[in-house]
């Protein structure tokens, strides 16, 4: 069954001059609901499922739960820190050597931003 924020039932009628039509209806109701054969049963994809939940998970904490596996550290890629000797000055020709490296290829063209 589908429900909106406030656990209210998505209902279809089957039948009738408003065949078709979508509504929401509190869960008290439902057994008093019968006009048009109205049903909440909904059979859709798996992957229609994975999608609109990938689409959707930005929108608030509504999930269920998270498919992602987490923000742990990663044993197969450690990753090193450098720091710079204590002797290091960063001059106006490092600057240069630094925006020389930025600048270059490696003789293949390359396009930024396509």
């Amino acid at each position: 069954m589908i429900t909106d924020y406030k656990g209210n039932a998505l209902r279809v009628t089957r039948y009738g001059s408003n065949w078709g039509a979508a509504y929401a209806a509190k869960l008290s109701y439902l057994e008093k609901d019968t006009t048009n054969s109205p049903t909440s049963l909904f059979i859709v994809n798996k992957d229609l499922l994975d999608w609109t939940r990938y689409t959707t998970s930005d929108l608030g904490k509504t999930e269920q739960y998270c498919p992602a596996p987490g923000n742990q550290a990663s044993t197969t890629h450690k990753r090193i820190s450098r720091t710079l000797p204590p002797s290091f000055q960063l001059t106006e020709a490092w600057v240069q050597r630094l925006y020389e490296i930025t600048r270059s290829t490696s003789g293949s063209d390359i396009s930024s931003g396509v």
